[in-house]
């Protein structure tokens, strides 16, 4: 019990430093977050079968609320946002045949080349390091989901699973991210036949913006106390 207190009690007073600026930027009285602005720049077909299929280099969409990339072949279209949370995708199946994706296969190369599990938002945290369910887009079908590395969970100062960003999220850190490149390689299987996909990102600018609430106060909290991810 007492250990537990000491927690809160150390949580509240690295609380009470991110609010008095600490941690969080403030600027001109407002507190400003940072954030990542991130490009799909080209596809790679990884299998030598796929070298001659005919492709289309990723195109950009600023019509919606999110600035998002898309990109298609004769197999799939697929939409992507990305930021210091994760991935947003949406996978249309072209062809009448329905297109498997194995999570458990699909891995994350970070700016350090160094690999990651790959998380779908379906796939219960308690269960993260378990075999994963498949995804079947059926015929002409599509497919929407959201995709974290499972490294970015951890045990927080409370008890709780809880997330880290990406990237970093102080400013002066995260302006060395810029220009640097990761991927996401993802098989996508119809009837046995395996397609291999990277999906190559560039940190295309980071900056800083006003905003009411931090997403990563908990994480800042948790940096403060020396919580060990």
């Amino acid at each position: 019990m007492k250990k537990y207190l000491y927690i809160l009690l150390f949580a509240v007073i690295a609380l009470s430093l991110t609010s008095c600026g600490v941690i969080d930027r403030v600027i001109g009285g407002e507190k400003m977050i940072v954030k990542y602005e991130i490009e799909l720049t080209k596809v790679n077909p990884i299998e030598e079968a796929q070298a001659d299929a005919k492709t289309r280099v990723p195109v950009l969409n600023d019509t919606l609320e999110k600035i998002r990339y898309s990109y298609e072949d004769e197999l799939m279209q697929s939409m992507w946002f990305v930021d210091e949370s994760g991935w947003e995708v949406t996978f249309t199946n072209k062809g009448d045949r329905p297109i498997m994706i194995d999570w458990d296969e699909v891995m994350y190369m970070d700016i350090d080349k160094m690999a990651h599990r790959v998380l779908s938002k379906k796939t219960k945290l308690s269960e993260k390091e378990e075999p994963q369910d498949a995804s079947v887009i059926a015929r002409r079908g599509t497919l929407s989901e959201e995709l974290f590395p499972a490294d970015m969970y951890y045990q927080s100062s409370t008890g709780l699973i809880n997330k880290r960003p990406m990237f970093p999220v102080e400013y002066g850190e995260a302006q060395r991210y810029k220009g640097k490149t990761f991927t996401l390689n993802i098989p996508l299987t119809v009837e046995g036949y395996t397609a291999q996909y990277e999906f190559v990102f560039t940190i295309k600018e980071v900056k800083q913006e006003v905003s009411a609430t931090d997403p990563w106060r908990m994480y800042h909290t948790d940096r403060a106390i020396g919580i060990n991810y």
